[in-house]
């Protein structure tokens, strides 16, 4: 009967002790404010400050945080157009980005990545809801003319609303 006590007793204080432990949150990262999904357009200038979609509308990209957790993002396209994953720094006062000739992790080739911007509150999605935005400037080694070509890469950060999703 002893033993029932003391089993009791020390399940009991197990319990006590567990549900008395603080709930920690967890924190972010660095760049948090700078990454997300987001919808862009590419587009090309075909004249002075004339730009064209040729992506044929949206496409969904991410940005994110390395595995250092420092000052640089990743920039992903997930396969939707070009097919690019690139190490890029950031300023993370200006939220702004920019690399020469990165390395692209997702095959043997280099992306430059020009007047990257995230701007806070500056977005509208679909549907309407104020969101951030997203802006830069792309070229590609493997382009007809290596890097000859800047592509205009804009959108805004995904809001996960149904009537927002763009695929």
């Amino acid at each position: 009967m002893k033993k029932l006590f003391a089993y009791i007793f020390l399940a009991s204080a197990a319990m006590i002790g567990v549900s008395c432990q603080e709930d920690l949150e967890p924190g972010g990262t660095k760049v948090q404010d700078m990454s997300g999904e987001w919808w862009v357009r590419y587009e090309v200038e075909t004249s002075p400050n004339v730009w064209e979609d040729i992506g044929g509308g949206y496409y969904k990209m991410m940005t994110y945080n390395t595995a250092s957790d420092t000052e640089e993002i990743w920039v992903d396209d997930l396969a939707h157009f070009w097919d690019y994953k690139v190490k890029v720094p950031v300023n993370l006062t200006s939220k702004s980005f920019s690399v020469t000739a990165a390395t692209n992790a997702s095959y043997e080739s280099a992306v430059t990545i020009e007047n990257g911007v995230v701007l806070t509150g500056e977005g509208t999605s679909v549907s309407g809801v104020q969101t951030d935005s997203i802006h830069f400037l792309a070229s590609f080694d493997d382009d007809d003319v290596a890097f000859g070509t800047k592509y205009r890469v804009s959108g805004h950060r995904r809001t996960g609303f149904l009537e927002d999703e763009l695929e």
